[in-house]
């Protein structure tokens, strides 16, 4: 990002513009979307009440992520002098983990929401 007359700004006024631009981008959508976080309109269609809560627990609930997440990040950090891939492998497996396990947390949420909608 450059001035005016062409010399760089320096870095903390451009980090600090680009952190205003943000914020009135989000104001600007916010203000658009209205109370209801719907650019449409708030609520459902022909005033009807909201859906009852489904009330089921899967394998992917927070507990089980902040786990997930803590062990593989102290193994990346406990094997990263082992060898040079270490980490890199401990975040990949990770990865997968967390997408192992919503997998079957979205398996179990559908599961249940079929059998109460029958």
């Amino acid at each position: 990002m450059s001035g005016l007359i062409g010399a760089p700004l320096p870095g903390a006024v451009s980090c600090r513009a680009r952190h205003l631009i943000g914020i009135a981008a989000s104001a600007a959508l916010l203000a658009a979307c209205g109370p209801g976080g719907n650019p449409q309109g708030g609520g459902a269609p022909g005033g009807a009440p909201p859906p009852p809560e489904v009330g089921v627990v899967t394998v992917w609930e927070r507990p089980t992520r902040v786990i997930v997440t803590a062990a593989f990040l102290l193994g990346a950090a406990l094997y990263r002098s082992y060898s040079t891939g270490a980490s890199a492998a401990w975040a990949t497996d990770a990865g997968w983990a967390w997408v192992a396990l919503g997998v079957v947390g979205l398996v179990q949420l559908t599961v249940v929401v079929r059998r109460r909608l029958r």
